[in-house]
């Protein structure tokens, strides 16, 4: 099953005769039975009726048929049920339950001008609402998709939404974009909304009658326990390779570059990442301290000012300078490596080190910086002065 594909297809409304020239729409399986797709894309929004109870899912080189089982016309979801199970090189997508604003996102469709038709087509962006509402209030994910400015999205309906890097997660499903008046293929400003797979599933009561185990839930989108990992910007892709080797250990890892969208204020996505992982990968190299990036910056002021909550674990990459605030932290070493498994190897038994290692004790408080405030003088110390004296002072006789 590891080296399954996943189980992403494009629909066609006629399960009989099915044809790759005539997919409509996108799908994909959420277990080895049960699959989604968007509500339009079998039945009419207006009477809210299905229209193609039977359909086919093409799945990257087979059709399986499948049939519709729940209609969620206010969602625009619309479950199926497929007529034989996934085979082995097929793997359903793994389902979340809740998504972040700034999440880095894919989704894997079958437009209708696709450049190879056989074969999906990705897009890419970033979550920019997560409590969005559309129509008749109907919950839906806001996404902001690079390629929607300039290229139509007819037939990704019903395609998944997925984040968390390279254990790809469904956490939506692709329902409808706003149409630019001059050019009413592209969206408008690359806006794309998405239903929830959390309001899925507290609608569909189809899938939550399956058995426990068949549907892979993860309640959060990331690992509980993970780093944030800071960077400069000629370090992104160590960044991101570090990012993909501790997610495959089941770790959490935030990578700046993933979420920080540059022309926007990076702030609460900072703070947010810092939030949810205290702990720091700092990577070292000799760009580490001559990043212009402000974002970055930031990331250096609050380590070198002690603002991080969590530990700093540097991790060389390259030679170059240390820091002052990290020169007595031993670092993870990941030079002098000979394979890519050896680096790997080395960062997770690094990072093992790194938890076992004891804290550095706090630094004594240097009693230098205690200044006695000056007492009060008792009134037996201050001088005597008569009103012989007193006229004396002011020039009295």
């Amino acid at each position: 099953m590891a080296d399954a594909s996943p189980a992403i297809g494009g629909l066609c409304q006629d399960a009989d005769n099915p044809s790759v020239e005539a997919l409509v729409g996108s799908a994909f399986a959420v277990s080895a039975t049960a699959a989604l797709t968007a509500f339009h894309c079998v039945g009419d929004r207006e009477s809210k009726t299905v229209r193609h109870s039977r359909v086919s899912i093409w799945f990257h080189d087979r059709f399986i048929p499948a049939e519709v089982v729940e209609p969620i016309p206010e969602l625009d979801v619309a479950v199926l049920e497929l007529e034989k199970d996934l085979p082995d090189d097929l793997a359903p997508l793994k389902i979340v339950n809740d998504a972040r604003v700034q999440a880095p996102f894919t989704s894997i469709g079958w437009p209708l001008e696709r450049p190879f038709s056989p074969h999906y087509f990705a897009v890419s962006g970033h979550i920019v609402d997560v409590n969005g509402r559309i129509f008749e209030g109907a919950p839906a994910l806001q996404l902001h998709c690079v390629q929607s400015a300039t290229l139509s999205l007819h037939g990704y309906s019903g395609a998944p939404v997925l984040i968390n890097g390279i254990d790809r997660a469904a956490v939506g499903l692709i329902r409808w974009n706003p149409e630019r008046l001059e050019a009413p293929d592209f969206a408008i400003g690359g806006t794309i909304y998405a239903t929830p797979i959390s309001a899925v599933l507290s609608q569909s009561t189809y899938l939550q009658s399956l058995d426990q185990g068949q549907l892979e839930i993860t309640i959060d989108g990331e690992p509980e326990d993970g780093y944030c990992i800071s960077h400069s910007n000629a370090d992104l892709d160590v960044a991101r390779w570090i990012g993909t080797v501790l997610r495959r250990e089941g770790i959490g890892a935030r990578v700046r570059g993933e979420y920080v969208v540059p022309g926007t204020n990076y702030l609460p996505s900072l703070r947010d990442a810092h939030q949810k992982y205290p702990n720091v990968l700092l990577i070292l190299s000799p760009s580490t301290l001559k990043c212009d990036s402000p974002s970055h910056q930031t990331e250096i002021d609050w380590m070198a000012n002690g603002e991080i909550a969590g530990e700093i674990i540097p991790v060389r990459v390259d030679p170059g300078k240390i820091p002052n605030f990290i020169y007595d932290i031993e670092p993870i070493d990941l030079r002098g490596c000979g394979t890519e498994d050896e680096v790997s190897e080395a960062l997770i038994e690094g990072l093992a080190a790194a938890t076992r290692r004891p804290k550095l004790p706090a630094p004594r408080f240097p009693e230098r910086l205690i200044h006695k405030k000056p007492t009060t003088l008792s009134r037996s110390r201050l001088p005597q002065v008569t009103l012989r004296n007193s006229q004396r002072i002011e020039g009295g006789a």
